[in-house]
């Protein structure tokens, strides 16, 4: 039961549903499979089955015996019986195979799907002896030339007496897939062939019959397995690695070593370990190389693999770093101790200043300067990273001192710059009970402000670690300009408004004006609050506003009706939201709408008034499109029709009257009814309008009409391109014309019928002798006899 267990992955597949679905996906598009276990037997269900020719049964690769087929090199081989889908005429296909090749003829062929002999047909697969390279080929019929076949060569020598898996894919000429043990092998391409070609000849293994004498296979073949579809990198290792022909002992045995624990971490290299050809390598950082370097604690794995199979390890990276905090910088007075300590995970600590060391945590210490103290933690392996503490010494008098000017405006906030030296708090007093809480501050830079004019008194007093002091400063405050500016007003669009203020000797606009003076114009075009401050001895006056209203000017235009000529009243219509409007120019009115007969070169101007606002548009009249009646012509005498091309230009509707039928198209056809007379044709434009034009034309049917057959009675065929053709037209020519031609002794040498007749003076492509000739021509019911002379 085992050797059968290795022996067939169907069995395999059976035992659970996950490899059930795999193998599934193997036989999926599977022509032929041959497992050689006794005999040729196809077992893939398309009855393609295969007879021994000598083969002998030898032990498999796994040592299993009558497990696949020796060939002696000289004489034997095996034929595949095959129906049509061992042939396949498209592309992509795919073969696999496991061989032990020890061959010694030029052409070590192991499968072939179609046999014939000197000639390239259908798909083979060969082992070169020379270069012990596997090549894959197909053939399109032709003869045993590179012309007729396409190859892809491969370059890792098989020819080593050793167990190989070959796979194959051909999905087109210049796409072909090699694979030695799982491995791609790269190759070069040969031949110029065209599509695949089969005759209906068995395939074989063993022996090739195509270039000079019959060459047959030398070593041992099994399990061939032959596809209509491109077999997937997943098929392929499926195939080769159930059951696993070698026991790769480097990969089996790659570690990536132990987990590891580390003092301080800051870098740590991985390393695979490993290196053979082929190798891939895939790290859980994503990296590809075959060593990686870490720069935090964590989990990291490697999986490494050789095209078959895969191994992975996992390696863990810990810390065991030591932290430690100490108290902040301080400041004490000369004289008094202080004591210093630190909290972590350390198990000792030692604390040094200006080279002396204090074992233990916490310390008391009694510096006379400011000194630096620093301290680190240990424990059995680790030391933390060294912490400090500063501690400052003060033996000095603190000293209160600001900056304030003589002068601060009222209602402004003003921030006074504190100077004062070894200050811990501050306490402002600003000298202005009626602020309320306001008056005093803690801040160190004191701010205020003061609202009413007057002289005020500013204290600041200083508290240092180890004494206080205090200043006092005058500041004078100077009242406030008041600002005035003009009243609100109203604009049209398009208009400046002048805006006046006063109360201060220069003043500041808003709304980017930019302006000082007191008095400004602006041009808003949308309703717009203006804002200004009056400016007195460098103080600014509460703000004051104006509204300039825009209002917007009537939308007015002119609607006029279509101008047709200048005998035609027109309608000018005013349009818009005004609420009355004036006309003036060529026409004065107060009307809405005026009605006259245009002037050329005449402006029309239309007012439009809403309130105080205006707006106007002017209506031109430059020049008239006087409406002018053209037309022409086209007569079709075999549907005896008349057809009217209009001409005429500014104009939209027509009138057409012939011979008692009218159109109002503006190419009209009318059929032609009378052909005995002359008929007149009328065009109108504008009918019953004072824009109507009219143009009349006089048509000579009868003329048009009358037949004038012209038969010719001598032509010149020489050549000079002068009355070389004997040619018979007619005006009427709707119908074909029959011609018989005969010489003088009554031979018939020309007939034809068209509705144009042409004869070159020719019989049998023979140029004939000068001299007369007879016609007999007949065309409409009427029969024309004649002769003609040739000449050259």
């Amino acid at each position: 039961m085992k050797l059968i267990f290795e022996k067939y992955l169907l069995i395999i597949c059976l035992l659970s549903t996950q490899v059930n679905a795999f193998c599934q996906t193997l036989n999926d598009s599977l022509i032929a499979h041959y497992p050689f276990d006794g005999n040729a037997l196809d077992i893939s269900g398309n009855a393609n089955h295969g007879t021994l020719f000598g083969p002998q049964a030898v032990a498999d690769r796994f040592g299993n015996s009558n497990a696949a087929y020796n060939f002696n090199g000289t004489s034997d081989y095996i034929h595949y019986f095959s129906n049509t889908k061992f042939k396949p005429e498209t592309f992509p296909i795919s073969l696999t195979m496991w061989v032990k090749s020890n061959d010694n003829s030029v052409i070590g062929p192991v499968f072939k799907n179609d046999v014939v002999v000197d000639s390239y047909t259908g798909i083979w697969l060969q082992i070169n002896s020379t270069t012990g390279r596997v090549e894959i080929s197909y053939g399109d019929g032709g003869t045993t030339s590179a012309s007729h076949r396409r190859t892809k060569s491969g370059v890792i020598n098989v020819n080593d007496n050793q167990w190989h898996f070959i796979a194959v894919v051909i999905r087109s000429a210049l796409d072909m897939d090699i694979w030695v043990d799982c491995q791609y092998d790269s190759g070069t391409y040969s031949g110029t062939g065209s599509n695949v070609a089969y005759s209906n000849n068995v395939g074989s293994s063993g022996y090739f019959d195509v270039v000079g004498p019959t060459h047959y296979y030398e070593g041992v073949i099994d399990d061939i397995r032959f596809y209509h579809r491109a077999l997937s990198q997943a098929d392929l290792q499926a195939l080769y690695v159930f059951p696993q022909p070698y026991f790769n002992s480097a990969m089996q045995n790659f570690s990536l070593g132990n987990d590891t624990s580390l003092c301080g971490i800051a870098a740590v290299n991985l390393n695979a370990n490993i290196s053979f050809p082929n190798i891939s390598y895939n790290w859980s950082t994503g990296s590809t190389q075959n060593a990686i370097t870490v720069f935090t604690p964590g989990t990291y794995w490697l999986e490494i693999g050789d095209g078959c199979s895969i191994k992975r390890d996992t390696i863990v990276i810990d810390t065991n770093n030591l932290t430690i905090i100490t108290t902040n910088d301080t400041v004490i007075c000369s004289g008094n101790p202080i004591t210093l300590s630190a909290t972590g995970n350390a198990a000792n600590y030692v604390w040094t200043a200006n080279g002396v060391s204090y074992p233990g945590n916490p310390i008391t210490v009694n510096p006379t300067l400011t000194t630096i103290y620093f301290v680190q933690g240990f424990d059995s392996s680790c030391t933390s990273p060294v912490e400090t503490v500063i501690v400052s010494v003060q033996s000095n008098f603190s000293s209160a001192d600001f900056n304030a000017p003589s002068v601060i405006c009222e209602n402004v906030n003003y921030e006074f710059t504190n100077n004062s030296t070894l200050g811990v708090n501050y306490l402002w007093n600003f000298g202005d009970p009626a602020s309320g809480v306001n008056n005093t501050s803690t801040d160190f830079n004191g701010s205020h402000t003061f609202t009413q004019a007057g002289t005020y008194y500013i204290t600041l007093t200083v508290q240092g670690p180890c004494f206080i002091d205090s200043t006092i400063q005058v500041v004078n405050i100077i009242e406030a300009p008041v600002t005035v500016v003009s009243n609100d007003l109203s604009i049209c669009e398009g208009e400046s408004a002048l805006l006046v203020a006063s109360g201060g000797s220069i003043f500041a606009w808003d709304n980017n004006i930019g302006a000082t003076s007191d008095s400004i114009n602006v041009f808003p075009t949308i309703s717009t609050m203006y804002q200004v401050q009056a400016i007195a001895n460098g103080c600014f006056g509460s703000p004051d506003s104006v509204f300039v209203t825009v209002n917007p000017r009537p939308e007015v235009s002119i609607l006029a009706s279509d101008i047709t000529c200048s005998r035609a009243p027109i309608l000018l219509i005013a349009a818009g939201n005004a609420a009355n409007y004036i006309w003036s120019g060529g026409y004065t009115a107060s009307n809405d709408s005026i009605f006259f007969v245009p002037q050329i070169n005449t402006d029309y101007i239309l007012t439009g008034y809403n309130a105080n606002c205006s707006q106007t548009d002017t209506f031109q009249i430059i020049a008239f499109d006087e409406p002018k009646a053209l037309f022409d012509i086209e007569i079709d005498t075999c549907a005896k029709k008349l057809i009217a091309l209009n001409k005429s230009s500014n104009n939209s509707v027509y009138l057409w009257n012939f011979d008692d039928q009218q159109s109002n198209l503006q190419h009209p056809t009318f059929a032609i009814n009378n052909f005995q007379q002359d008929l007149p044709l009328q065009l109108i434009l504008n009918p019953n309008t004072l824009c109507a034009d009219t143009a009349l034309a006089t048509i000579a049917i009868k003329d048009i009409f009358t037949d004038n057959t012209i038969v010719p009675n001598v032509f010149t065929p020489n050549g000079d391109d002068i009355n070389d053709v004997f040619k018979i037209s007619s005006r009427l020519n709707c119908t074909p014309l029959k011609i018989q031609i005969y010489n003088r002794w009554g031979d018939l040498i020309f007939t034809h019928e068209s509705k144009t007749i042409e004869w070159d003076g020719k019989h049998n492509n023979k140029e004939l002798t000068p001299g007369i000739y007879f016609y007999i021509i007949e065309h409409d019911e009427k029969v024309y006899q004649g002769s003609i002379a040739l000449f050259r």
